[in-house]
C-alpha cells in the first residue's frame, strides 16, 4: 500500500488523513515530498502563489507536513511567486524548510522558484553530506555577502565586554527561557555567539491576540518555524495564551494549536499552560494527547471541554489547575483526578457539567488523592467526595456546593489553613467541619460564595456542646468575609473570640458600617493578645 502512496502528489497524500482510520497516519511514513504540479522537472508548471492569503495557506500546509515526517529522502519544490513582494515574504520559509530537510538527511532536492528577484542559496544545502541529487531551475544563486554582526561592530571600537557575554551558554539559555519566544528568537541578531543559542532553549512562550487573517497566518508560520528549528529539543515548559477575535479565526487557528500541543507532548513537556477563547460560544475540545503525557508535572488550562477520552494516565503530574472547564458529567471529573495518583496541588474553579448524574457510592469511595496537600475548589456545584481531600494542608472550598448530607466528613489531620465559603448559615455543618480539623491554625469564613454575598438566609447559631479542639488550642487567625451583621454571624464571632485561647487576629470584613461594631470590639476574648480588625472599606478580602 505504501508503494502506491509514494507515487501520489503530496497534496493528495496529505488529504488521506480525512479518510478512514487505516489511512489517517499512513502518509506519515512517506519519505518523499513532492510539492510540484508534475513530475517533469523541465516543465515550468508550478504551484502559483498569487496573493498573501494563498501564500500563507501554502506555507501552513508545508509546515504541517514537515512537522509530522521523521524521515525525508526527497524534497521537490516548484513554486511561482506573483511579484517580488510575495517572493521576499515567502522565501524565508523556503530556507527554513530546506534547513529542516537537510537535518533530516535528505538525498534529493529539486528547487524551482519563479520570482524575478535574486535569492541567496541556503548554505545548509552546500554542506549537506547526505545529498545525492541537487536540481536548481530558474533559481538565481546570490553570493554570500559579508556583514558585521553587532559583536564585530562593537569590537572595532571600545573593546569592553558586557557582563552577560561572560556568562556560559547554559546560563544565557536559562535567562532567555523567561522571554516570550518571539523575543527569544530575536536575540539571534545580537552576535555570532547568540545566533543559535535560542535553539537550545527548552521553553515555548506564546501570548498573542489575533485580530485578522494576515496576523493569524504570520503567527502560525512563525510557530511552525520555531518548532521545526528546535525539533530535537526536549521541552520543559510550554505556555500558550492565544486569543482569536472571531469565530472564523478560531476555526482556522485551533487546528494548528492542537498540532503544537501534540508536538511538545511528544517531546516530553513537563510544564504546560494553555488557554484560548471559545468558538461559537462553545469551548474547544481539550487536546486528548495531554491526558496520557507521562512526563507532565504541571498542567494549567482555561476554557476547554474535556470529553471523548478513553483513559487518563498522568503519573508524574503534581500540579493541576483548571478554570471555566466543561465536563459531560461528574464521573469525567472523577476520572481525570483518579488518573493523577501523585497530585499535590489542585485548583478547580467555575466548572460546568452537561449532565448532573449522581455518583455511585463506589465511585465516591474509589477516589483517593493521598499525596494532595493543597486544594482550591469554588464556583462549582458538584457532588465531590471530601474524603479524597483528607490529607490536605490547605483547603479553599464552597462547602454547600460540594457536600451532601449523607457524605462522610473525614478527619483532616494535616489541615492548617481552611477557607470555607458558601456556608449559607449552615452553622451545624461548620461545627462538624471544625470538629474534624484538629490542627487548624487559620480559617476564613463566608456566608456567601467566593465572589458573591447571599442575603436573606438566616439560621440561628447555637454554641456546640463541646468546643472544637482546633478552636480552643490551635486557631491563630480568623477572617469573616462579607459580614452582614446578622445575629447568627455575631454569635459565631463571639463564640470564636470567647474560646480561641491562642487567637492572634480576628478580621471582620463588610461593605458598610454596622451597629454591631462596638459589640464586637467589647466582646470578651480568651486570648490576651487577640486583635480585632474591622474593615468596612471593601466588599471582599
Amino acid at each position: 500500500m505504501s508503494s502506491v502512496v509514494y507515487q501520489m502528489p503530496f497534496s493528495a497524500i496529505f488529504s488521506l488523513f480525512s479518510q478512514p482510520n487505516r489511512w489517517t497516519d499512513l502518509w506519515h511514513s512517506v519519505p518523499d515530498i513532492d510539492l510540484t504540479d508534475d513530475q517533469d522537472v523541465q516543465q515550468t508548471d508550478a504551484i502559483e502563489l498569487d496573493d498573501q492569503s494563498t501564500l500563507f495557506r501554502f506555507n501552513e500546509f508545508v509546515y504541517s507536513v514537515l512537522f509530522k515526517l521523521d524521515s525525508i529522502k526527497s524534497f521537490w519544490l516548484k513554486v511561482g511567486y506573483n511579484g517580488s513582494d510575495l517572493a521576499y515574504l515567502g522565501f524565508p520559509s523556503v530556507v527554513k524548510w530546506l534547513n529542516h530537510v537537510v537535518k533530516r538527511g535528505v538525498e534529493r532536492i529539486l528547487l524551482t522558484l519563479f520570482s524575478g528577484v535574486d535569492m541567496k542559496l541556503p548554505v545548509s544545502i552546500l554542506n549537506c553530506k547526505t545529498l545525492v541529487e541537487l536540481h536548481l531551475f530558474s533559481f538565481n544563486v546570490k553570493e554570500n555577502s559579508s556583514s558585521l554582526t553587532l559583536e564585530e561592530m562593537s569590537s572595532t571600537g571600545d573593546d569592553r565586554r558586557d557582563v552577560i557575554s561572560d556568562l556560559p551558554d547554559r546560563v544565557i539559555c536559562h535567562i532567555i527561557s523567561f522571554l516570550p519566544t518571539e523575543q527569544a528568537v530575536a536575540t539571534s541578531v545580537l552576535s555570532k555567539r547568540w545566533t543559535h543559542l535560542w535553539l537550545s532553549v527548552p521553553t515555548l512562550r506564546l501570548d498573542v491576540d489575533l485580530k485578522h487573517r494576515e496576523a493569524l497566518f504570520c503567527f502560525n508560520e512563525f510557530v511552525y518555524s520555531v518548532l521545526l528549528a528546535r525539533d530535537s529539543v526536549k521541552y520543559k515548559s510550554c505556555i500558550m495564551d492565544i486569543w482569536y477575535h472571531n469565530d472564523d479565526l478560531s476555526h482556522i487557528g485551533f487546528r494548528n494549536f492542537i498540532k503544537w500541543i501534540n508536538h511538545v507532548v511528544q517531546r516530553g513537556v513537563e510544564h504546560l499552560e494553555i488557554s484560548t477563547n471559545m468558538h461559537d460560544d462553545h469551548p474547544f475540545k481539550f487536546p486528548i494527547s495531554i491526558l496520557t503525557c507521562k512526563t507532565l508535572v504541571h498542567l494549567d488550562f482555561y476554557k476547554f471541554i474535556v470529553k471523548d477520552f478513553s483513559s487518563i494516565t498522568l503519573p508524574s503530574l503534581k500540579i493541576l489547575h483548571f478554570e471555566e472547564t466543561n465536563f459531560l458529567n461528574y464521573q469525567d471529573l472523577i476520572l481525570l483526578l483518579a488518573g493523577c495518583p501523585n497530585l499535590e496541588n489542585l485548583r478547580a474553579t467555575f466548572l460546568e457539567f452537561h449532565s448532573e448524574d449522581s455518583l455511585t457510592y463506589q465511585e465516591l469511595q474509589s477516589l483517593s488523592l493521598n499525596k494532595l496537600t493543597k486544594a482550591k475548589m469554588w464556583g462549582t456545584y458538584c457532588h465531590f467526595p471530601l474524603k479524597a481531600l483528607h490529607n490536605v494542608k490547605l483547603l479553599f472550598i464552597e462547602i454547600n456546593k460540594v457536600y451532601r448530607g449523607c457524605d462522610e466528613i473525614p478527619t483532616f489531620h494535616n489541615l492548617t489553613t481552611l477557607a470555607l465559603y458558601s456556608i449559607n448559615s449552615n452553622w451545624h455543618l461548620l461545627a462538624q467541619v471544625l470538629n474534624h480539623c484538629p490542627n487548624l491554625q487559620n480559617i476564613e469564613l463566608s456566608q456567601g460564595t467566593h465572589n458573591e454575598i447571599i442575603e436573606g438566609v438566616e439560621e440561628n447559631w447555637e454554641d456546640p456542646i463541646s468546643v472544637p479542639h482546633c478552636l480552643s488550642l490551635k486557631l491563630q487567625t480568623c477572617s469573616i468575609l462579607k459580614f452582614l451583621g446578622q445575629e447568627s454571624e455575631l454569635l459565631l464571632a463571639k463564640h470564636i473570640l470567647k474560646n480561641a485561647r491562642v487567637l492572634q487576629t480576628m478580621k471582620i470584613n463588610c461593605g458598610k458600617e454596622l451597629k454591631t461594631y462596638r459589640e464586637l470590639l467589647l466582646c470578651p476574648r480568651a486570648s490576651p493578645i487577640c486583635e480585632v480588625v474591622i474593615d468596612c472599606k471593601r466588599g471582599s478580602m
